[in-house]
């Protein structure tokens, strides 16, 4: 493909087509497919408990728990997921499936539940299988899943989540303490765009006819994505989680620890 002229007709004509492109080049493209694996890659490390407060013990005891939750969810792995699928498609869709916790030992008591564990799985949803729809003067969105078959089957045999299905459907939920909890991240060239551009697409045509790219991503834009998952892993993911095992500081402060990246990362 890349030692001939693509035909106009050839070229990707709708957004599921574009993306199958963006892919394509990512695998087929070695400056594509190296810019986008540099840039997707985060070193990050726990550290101080933000809002620290009670003896250092105390601190350790919050700080464990988290990097036990880390590491049995990959979150080194999956932050930067995140971030591949960000520059690659442009848009990326967080979903999360918190652990099992009984309403009622939902209490503000330092780790009230000591057999919860947090969330139990962290993952990305396929973006063909997303829609996403802009409401008019807001900033908000409202998303749905649109299982493929196999991924059907595996919804129906789960009861909590056959619950969410509705003609073939999930309404995706945004609420973190809801217990099915989507997020989504975006690179939004304007505010009133409803979902983001891939870092490929102002190359496809130079790409699809064979010349090299000259990839190239600003130090501002890759502070605001590290901006943005620290955001969220530490809002929406930890302080959730902090709230719900009782590891409240001074003022009723959330305790949990802080993301930081690594320089060079």
């Amino acid at each position: 493909m890349n030692n001939k002229t693509i035909d106009d007709f050839e070229k990707p004509q709708n957004l599921r087509e574009r993306r199958a492109y963006y892919r394509f080049f990512y695998h087929t493209n070695p400056v594509v497919g190296n810019f986008v694996d540099e840039h997707s890659y985060k070193n990050f490390t726990l550290g101080d408990i933000i809002h620290p407060g009670g003896s250092p013990g105390l601190r350790l005891y919050v700080y464990d728990f988290f990097q036990k939750m880390c590491d049995r969810l990959g979150m080194g792995e999956f932050i930067s997921q995140i971030a591949h699928e960000y520059l690659l498609m442009g848009n990326c869709t967080v979903f999360a499936v918190d652990g099992e916790m009984k309403q009622r030992e939902k209490a503000n008591n330092f780790d009230s539940n000591p057999s919860y564990r947090g969330w139990k799985k962290v993952l990305i949803l396929p973006p063909d299988q997303v829609r996403i729809r802009k409401i008019p003067m807001s900033q908000e969105l409202y998303m749905d899943y649109v299982p493929d078959p196999d991924t059907m089957k595996s919804v129906k045999e789960d009861k909590k989540m056959n619950k969410l299905l509705k003609n073939g459907i999930i309404h995706l939920d945004t609420n973190p303490d809801s217990g099915f909890f989507t997020h989504f991240f975006s690179r939004k060239a304007t505010q009133y765009d409803t979902i983001g551009i891939s870092i490929i697409e102002k190359h496809i045509d130079d790409l699809s006819n064979g010349k090299n790219a000259s990839m190239y991503i600003s130090e501002n834009e890759t502070k605001l994505l590290d901006t943005k998952i620290k955001k969220f892993v530490e809002e929406f993911l930890f302080k959730i989680v902090a709230v719900k095992k009782g590891f409240m500081g001074p003022g009723r402060d959330a305790l949990y620890p802080e993301v930081i990246f690594k320089e060079g990362a």
